[in-house]
């Protein structure tokens, strides 16, 4: 047996994911996701994507001359994967945040947004898996040092998240490869944590806050 394929008890088919926003590390999550067997995937971005995008997400660099909608572009790349995958072309907003309440899980993978609160509010009241994720990358003329975060709401804690932004830096250069590799390590322990939570990997150290910084190779948890 794949360990991918793990679903005792249905509780991951039972599974209605939402991932707001299809960056670099947006992209990764649903790579992840999108190989487990989860019921529905709902992909929120109202961007376009370009070949610096490529750049930073699963798969070959493409070109993308007619900059196609992000969420329809890697919901057609995924449409052969098992689980039903939407595509939502808009960012969400006070129109649509109710939409929200009602998935089991939501992965919040987008920069400084005037709606994040009510989106945690949103989760706190229905008692929705919400996971936060961010990045932030810094260059001195000569080499980078950076910052990988993943902050989680559940189980009646989401007030520490209304302190949290989150952040996703992404330097704007055609020729930019930098942060593919911490867009990957960001969504890898976001779906790991997410996995940890549905019980499918033992969890000793329960955290709220996940903080990996490069240059010392350390891993920093709150567990409060």
């Amino acid at each position: 047996m794949l360990a991918m394929d793990y679903d005792p008890d249905g509780r991951v088919s039972r599974q209605r994911i939402a991932i707001v926003g299809l960056g670099g590390t947006g992209s990764h999550v649903l790579d992840l996701i999108a190989k487990t067997p989860v019921g529905e995937i709902h992909l929120y971005d109202n961007d376009t994507i370009k070949k610096k995008n490529t750049k930073r997400s699963p798969g070959p660099i493409e070109t993308c001359n007619d900059e196609p909608l992000k969420a329809e572009y890697y919901r057609r790349r995924y449409s052969e994967a098992d689980q039903k995958i939407h595509a939502h072309c808009t960012a969400i907003d006070e129109r649509n945040v109710e939409e929200l309440s009602s998935f089991s899980t939501i992965f919040l993978c987008i920069d400084k947004s005037k709606i994040k609160e009510r989106i945690v509010n949103i989760c706190k009241e229905s008692g929705i898996v919400l996971i936060i994720v961010g990045l932030d990358c810094s260059f001195d003329g000569k080499r980078f040092d950076s910052m990988v975060a993943v902050s989680v709401g559940q189980s009646g804690q989401y007030d520490h998240l209304n302190f949290i932004t989150p952040v996703e830096d992404e330097i704007e250069s055609d020729d930019n490869h930098q942060t593919i590799e911490l867009n990957a390590i960001n969504a890898a322990l976001a779906v790991l944590k997410w996995k940890q939570i549905l019980g499918l990997f033992s969890d000793d150290r329960p955290y709220l806050e996940l903080c990996y910084l490069t240059q010392r190779s350390q891993i920093y948890l709150d567990l409060n």
